[in-house]
């Protein structure tokens, strides 16, 4: 399989990454590798390099995650699947600029989900389900059973839906009045 997994380089996704290549995955990793100016560049560099040397045949981009250069990637290389791992390299990048993580998070996942539907890869970016379309004119035919019950409604709670025959007599009933006589003479269950 041909799978992207972003974030390659970080903590967990190297060692994702490591994993598919010894099953005989295809695997590109996208990571920016960037220290968000709170890492110390040489603690970050050194980081990337020792995960590098674990790793077969790494094919990496320097493509952030949220940029236009997504479409490119897929196109050229047809993903089966995506692993999305892109996060930040210390939980205090997100404290110190919480506006940084909400765009890698959720405007990075966005624009994954549409490279992926517009390149139609296989499996979901987030949980790897099988991605299929949706059945052709399911919302028409939503809106239509939405219309049939409202005016169905109507007649379901005006005309009488039950006929009770007793020794006392015949009653006809709506829904609501129904639940109600049964109710006040002890059928409780029925009711």
């Amino acid at each position: 399989m041909r799978i992207l997994v972003t974030g390659g380089y970080g903590l967990i996704g190297h060692n994702v990454v490591q994993r598919l290549e010894t099953l005989g995955h295809n695997v590109i990793i996208t990571d920016i590798k960037t220290n968000y100016g709170l890492v110390p560049q040489d603690e970050l560099d050194y980081l990337m390099a020792e995960r590098l040397k674990k790793l077969k045949n790494p094919i990496v981009y320097k493509i952030d995650i949220s940029h236009e250069l997504m479409d490119w990637l897929f196109e050229k290389h047809n993903f089966d699947t995506v692993i999305h791992m892109a996060s930040f390299p210390r939980q205090k990048v997100v404290n110190a600029n919480p506006q940084l993580g909400s765009r890698t998070m959720s405007e990075g996942l966005l624009s994954l989900l549409e490279a992926a539907k517009k390149n139609k890869v296989l499996r979901c970016v987030r949980c790897r389900s099988v991605l299929h379309e949706r059945k052709q004119g399911s919302l028409n035919r939503t809106f239509a059973l939405v219309v049939a019950a409202t005016i169905l409604y109507i007649p379901a709670n005006v005309l009488p839906m039950t006929i009770t025959d007793s020794l006392l007599g015949s009653q006809k009933d709506t829904i609501m009045s129904g639940v109600i006589y049964f109710w006040q003479n002890g059928d409780y269950l029925v009711s």
